[in-house]
């Protein structure tokens, strides 16, 4: 897999609130 990118740092945020949610 790629080094994290910003693109994919804000898809972690998704990831996150989701899991939160």
């Amino acid at each position: 897999m790629k080094p994290l990118e910003q693109g994919d740092k804000e898809y972690i945020k998704k990831v996150k609130v989701t899991c939160d949610l």
